[in-house]
């Protein structure tokens, strides 16, 4: 979530952030939500930085089982949110108690 924050402040020029952290069932969900400025979520040449740390976000979100929604549109604001699980698939588990 760190590094969704960081994007708003660098890159947003939001006015109003909003951060929803929920639980359904056995997923945690985390939303960063805010009025910025936006940006076109397929196009990577509008912002390189943002697309970038997203990337890697994107990655180590996949790898831990969860999920990273993008949605954003320029004048619009961006909405990210992130669904992950509350528990780990055994394999995970073993690499990380070793």
């Amino acid at each position: 979530m760190k590094e969704l924050l960081v994007n708003v402040v660098k890159h947003a020029k939001a006015t109003t952030v909003k951060v929803v952290l929920t639980k359904k069932q056995n997923n945690i969900t985390i939303s960063v939500e805010d009025d910025g400025v936006g940006f076109l979520v397929n196009d990577n040449s509008n912002n390189k930085k943002a697309s970038f740390g997203l990337f890697h976000l994107r990655n180590r979100i996949d790898h831990l089982g969860g999920c990273l929604d993008v949605n954003s549109k320029p004048g619009n604001g961006t909405k990210v949110a992130i669904v992950m699980p509350l528990e780990q698939e055994n394999s995970l588990r073993e690499d990380v108690d070793q």
